[in-house]
């Protein structure tokens, strides 16, 4: 049990000196599905549904980040268009369609917390260099995918991994309907 805990300690160290930065997690712009802030309505939906993205950076001409659009963003264009139809969403700019959520973006300078801050926050951190310019993404299932191999290596490559994911959904469908029967105790919403 301490050889576990003294390698937990090890692989963690490289983040409280530095040696791990965000550019360890970066996906590259090259690699990942973005949009060009003068695209269209139409444009977006093709390109998210064909990836099966509920959310995309947006960059101007300029590779400047811009934000995000998400699912429901365009779900509320949509909702408050009268007789928005798919074929008139050509007609229809990205800087029309309001968004309602904020990606704030990190430098690829900043610092590990700043991140994994963001990353708490946001299912995939934007990642600009030092003029503002988009350059990728870190995604917030990278960072913990890291922190399970940390702390269990052998994790992701175990032939268990099907029994670990059947048990914990058992267990999720056991529980969860108990925690509802008293959710008047937690003041959750009924679903």
């Amino acid at each position: 049990m301490a050889k576990d805990k003294s390698d937990y300690f090890q692989k963690f160290s490289a983040l409280e000196v530095g040696q791990l930065n965000i550019a360890f997690f970066l996906s590259l712009k090259k690699d990942i599905v973005y949009l060009k802030f003068d695209s269209t309505m139409r444009q977006a939906l093709e390109r998210m549904e064909y990836h099966r993205y509920a959310s995309v950076p947006i960059i101007d001409d300029d590779g400047k980040y811009v934000g995000v659009l998400t699912e429901g963003d365009l779900l509320w264009k949509m909702k408050n268009t009268p007789g928005l139809t798919f074929t008139n969403t050509e007609k229809i700019h990205l800087d029309e369609i309001e968004r309602h959520t904020q990606y704030n973006p990190v430098s690829v300078n900043a610092q590990m917390e700043n991140l994994i801050a963001r990353a708490a926050e946001q299912n995939f951190v934007p990642v600009v260099d030092d003029n503002e310019i988009f350059i990728g993404i870190v995604q917030r299932s990278e960072l913990i995918r890291y922190c399970v191999e940390c702390l269990n290596p052998s994790y992701f490559t175990s032939t268990k991994i099907d029994d670990q994911i059947s048990a914990n959904t058992a267990m999720t469908s056991t529980v969860w309907p108990r925690l509802q029967s008293k959710r008047h105790l937690f003041a959750f919403p009924a679903y």
